[in-house]
């Protein structure tokens, strides 16, 4: 699958930033609508922020496959040393119990669950 992507390597907040700009203009010019925009802006930050805290940072990528122009990929990288007990991660009190809480945006946008929106929200 061929992507026009756009990198953005994250290692302070002003990063995070210019990657939900990036995740914003490119779902503008797709005609996804504002809420959905809005969504993706909120994960951005938070895969971002994330990266910062967790990881010292790491990169965000931003793109369009070519061959289904009307879908955003958006995927976060970092050079963590992962996490030791995935199940622990899990539970209440949690950072990642936190994050797999937040549907359906999580559900969408988190971890290895990929999959594809269109600007009608199809999915």
């Amino acid at each position: 699958m061929e992507l026009t992507v756009a990198l953005v390597e994250v290692q302070d907040p002003t990063d995070v930033a210019e990657a939900r700009r990036r995740a914003a203009d490119v779902m503008e010019r797709l005609g996804f609508d504002e809420a959905t925009r809005g969504e993706v802006a909120i994960v951005v930050t938070e895969a971002g922020t994330n990266l910062l805290k967790h990881a010292g940072g790491g990169q965000i990528i931003v793109g369009v496959s070519h061959g289904n122009p009307s879908g955003l990929h958006v995927v976060a990288m970092d050079r963590g040393s992962g996490i030791a007990n995935t199940s622990a991660s899990m539970r209440d009190g949690s950072s990642a119990a936190s994050i797999a809480s937040r549907r359906p945006r999580a559900d969408i946008f988190a971890g290895s669950d990929t999959r594809s929106i269109s600007p009608s929200g199809a999915m």
